[in-house]
């Protein structure tokens, strides 16, 4: 071991970094489901135990993508067009009907409240794998990728396609994602 070896260790992990950011912003700009990757990201840099810095920045770069794609939703909507709070009430439901829009053509309310029991159900094992940190398998940190993909997905859907109803989310384009999100649920049950 030579004396240099610490300073291409760190040189490679500053490369590391600055690219994983790097990807992270081209991913947020070229769709609203690149939205997820920073929260990825952190759950890889916490199961990693990288620096609560790495993780925080990680972090404020999601925060800040999905602030900047909420104000740019909100601020293309039409103007008292709907009341804030009836606006924000659909976006809650168009999101959890986004999980089950198969009931969603049989009765509105029904998927809407199944998609919210899917919707814990997800939460739930994403939870439990990140506070496994580096206890989770690798199956269980691709389960637990696939459903905050999904989950981001129907947020970022939700903000830009609630105020065209309910049916909406249950469009064939939204599908493949709720069948991810069930396939990635089941195996996450299973795997548990």
């Amino acid at each position: 071991v030579t004396a240099s070896d610490p300073s291409r260790r760190h040189s490679s992990r500053t490369g590391w970094l600055a690219a994983t950011f790097g990807l992270s912003l081209a991913a947020m700009l070229t769709t609203s489901n690149g939205l997820a990757v920073p929260i990825l990201l952190a759950m890889l840099a916490t199961a990693r135990r990288e620096s609560r810095t790495v993780i925080l920045a990680h972090v404020a770069m999601a925060l800040t993508g999905v602030a900047a794609f909420a104000w740019l939703v909100l601020r293309s909507s039409a103007a008292g067009a709907v009341s804030p709070v009836g606006h924000a009430w659909a976006i809650v439901a168009y999101f959890t009907a986004f999980f089950a829009p198969f009931l969603t053509y049989l009765h509105e309310g029904i998927g809407a409240i199944a998609g919210a029991l899917l919707f814990a159900a997800g939460a739930g094992l994403v939870v439990r794998t990140w506070r496994h940190g580096r206890g989770a398998t690798r199956l269980e940190q691709i389960v637990a990728g696939l459903l905050l993909f999904a989950m981001a997905s129907g947020g970022m859907a939700a903000l830009g396609r609630a105020r065209f109803g309910l049916d909406q989310a249950a469009q064939s384009r939204y599908a493949t994602f709720a069948l991810t999100y069930w396939a990635a649920l089941l195996i996450g049950f299973t795997e548990w």
